[in-house]
């Protein structure tokens, strides 16, 4: 089995809302094996109150812009 390369990742909290509530909490991209893809992540709780993560990775055409995120965008009660 050929070994994958080592990929890069970036997330950062968006400040956009652009579908209202349904905009993912965290977005950012991912470079793997030279593709380029888009990251989106929300917040969730579960019943028993244990916060989790999930999201979705769309490939994309163009190459992603590099966010850099401000020290205050992620704290830990995001989590």
């Amino acid at each position: 089995m050929k070994k994958s390369a080592a990929g890069h990742i970036l997330i950062y909290r968006n400040s956009q809302k652009i579908n209202g509530d349904n905009t993912p909490k965290y977005r950012g991209g991912l470079l793997l094996d030279g593709k380029t893809y888009d990251i989106g992540l929300c917040v969730y709780q579960s019943k028993s109150g244990i916060k989790y993560m999930s999201g979705s990775v769309i490939e994309i055409l163009g190459v992603l812009e590099h966010v850099k995120p401000n020290a205050d965008d992620i704290s830990s009660n995001d989590f």
